[in-house]
């Protein structure tokens, strides 16, 4: 018969080897838990380490070129995975004080201010308030464009914002900082420092026809339809908003104290000049402010949707300069690179992020030899960062540098001997009394030739070394090209115009010889 109860058996032999074989598992497996935390933390470390690394020799990089490039002060940061990873300053805020960038220091944006002003064109078309299709015209009352041989009802928002709209005003020289600045109606009219009026000299969305104008146009429907002056609604709606607390269109009493000073391409300073062209050119701002503009273009954010956001970052027409336009930004690298330049007298700046990976790049300056430091810092940070989108347009650029000055060091090097020999053969003539000053014929081309080319190489130095002279050239439609660009090509255009005068003049002396 069958009875229950309780066993009193020991284990087995079986149970103990199991038991065994149990704790020697979970002691391996502790083992390896153990080591993987540790390999982490060593992983973790390392990485670390990676990064700071990196971070110290972008910062050895860039102070290093800045150098080089003749840069004052530099402001940059750096944006992964939609965050601001790192900035970092270099240089002073001005020669003449020495005192040191910081992140406080705020700078000149120039024509990066157009993108934000986009924002602000778009904040009010998301509202409804704006439509992006329709006649400019619509919204103006204070100011309408001059008449012209095309249709102004063709003049839209969206062509205007995409620089198609066929307006003239490529840029501005701007004021000088102790001037009053004019209205908005007055700049538009011409009061812009002699840049000349906004006017419709293109059939409108038929080609890329960079405007300036049509920014500050953009600028007063801004006023018209928000009822606010531009620069508070832009500091209330978009700014603010964004965190930008170290940014204004308008920079207050507090701000101007924090503002750095321009800069030549001889690191001399130059007035901080003004526009009252405000949509076109005027944000000032910081390195860190800029980063966060950059980041509220890639993420969520309380001012604009990403619809519209996506809409700003499409293409709508080839600039012809190696590009694409969308709505207030351009866009490289078949839409994954968006951004903006800024380029005013000793101010240069841009910003560049890509919206597919949340990484981007500021690099802020005060000097007017910037641009080409930050070409090459955007090379680097492309190469460092594995951005993997600008190598074959820095391929060009480092190619095309490298041409350009070893070109320049040429000529330089090959005119200065040929002066010096001119002007030791002409005190020598001079001492033996077989040279004398005479006054030029109308005849005699050659010296006027030579009288024309010096007198534009002293202007071209005043302008360069000093600022002087804006008045020349303001009042053409190139002026604002030539107060920003001239002074690192026209030297060159002198120094090979200075040669075939040389050359024309050694064959004209061949030939009377053979004459006589």
């Amino acid at each position: 018969m069958f009875m229950g109860g309780g066993s009193n058996r020991k284990p087995g032999p079986s149970t103990e080897l199991l038991n065994e074989r149990l704790h020697l598992f979970m002691r391996h497996i502790a083992q390896l838990a153990i080591t993987f935390l540790l390999a982490c933390t060593w992983i973790s470390t390392a990485s670390a380490s990676t990064i700071e690394e990196r971070e110290t020799d972008f910062d050895l990089f860039v102070a290093e070129r800045a150098d080089a490039n003749n840069v004052a002060g530099t402001a940059i940061a750096i944006i992964q995975a939609n965050r601001i990873t790192h900035t970092a300053s270099f240089g002073i805020e001005s020669t003449l004080t020495e005192i040191p960038i910081d992140s406080a220091t705020v700078f000149q944006a120039a024509s990066i201010s157009k993108a934000v002003t986009a924002w602000g064109i778009m904040r009010l078309v998301q509202e409804g308030r704006l439509d992006l299709d329709a006649p400019v015209s619509t919204y103006l009352t204070r100011w309408q464009l001059p008449p012209s041989s095309f249709r102004d009802d063709d003049v839209t928002l969206r062509r205007v914002l995409s620089h198609t709209a066929g307006l003239s005003l490529p840029s501005y020289v701007g004021f000088d900082p102790a001037a009053e600045l004019p209205s908005f109606e007055s700049s538009l009219s011409g009061a812009t420092n002699g840049s000349g009026a906004l006017a419709l000299v293109a059939q409108p969305g038929e080609q890329f026809s960079y405007s300036g104008g049509g920014y500050t146009l953009l600028g007063l429907i801004i006023e018209e339809v928000s009822g606010q002056p531009f620069a508070d609604y832009m500091a209330a709606n978009i700014l603010l908003p964004l965190g930008m607390e170290s940014s204004s269109y308008l920079p207050d009493e507090e701000m101007l104290a924090r503002i750095a000073q321009a800069h030549d391409f001889h690191r001399h300073t130059i007035p901080n000049y003004r526009l009252a062209a405000q949509g076109a050119g005027s944000l000032h701002t910081s390195a860190e402010d800029l980063g966060k503009f950059a980041i509220a273009n890639m993420s969520d954010n309380p001012v604009l949707t990403r619809e519209t956001l996506r809409e700003m970052h499409t293409p709508i027409i080839n600039t012809g300069l190696g590009n694409q336009m969308g709505l207030g930004f351009f866009i490289e690298e078949e839409g994954q690179l968006v951004g903006h330049r800024g380029s005013n007298r000793g101010w240069k700046a841009r910003v560049q992020f890509s919206p597919t990976s949340g990484d981007g790049l500021v690099v802020l300056t005060n000097s007017e030899s910037g641009e080409a430091l930050i070409d090459e810092t955007f090379c680097y940070w492309n190469k460092s960062y594995q951005i993997g989108l600008l190598s074959a347009a820095c391929t060009d650029q480092q190619d095309q540098r490298r041409l350009l000055t070893t070109l320049g060091w040429l000529t330089t090097v090959f005119l200065a001997s040929i002066i010096l020999a001119l002007a030791m053969r002409f005190l020598s003539g001079l001492l033996v009394g077989n040279r004398t000053f005479t006054t030029p014929t109308l005849k005699d081309w050659q010296s006027w030739v030579l009288i024309f080319l010096l007198g534009l190489s002293v202007a071209q130095g005043l302008f360069l070394y000093t600022g002087y002279g804006v008045w020349l050239i303001a009042g053409i439609p190139w002026g604002f090209s030539v107060a920003n660009h001239a002074p690192q090509s026209v030297q060159y255009a002198f120094k090979a115009l200075f040669g075939l005068y040389v050359a024309l003049a050694a064959s004209m002396l061949a030939r009377r010889k053979r004459d006589q």
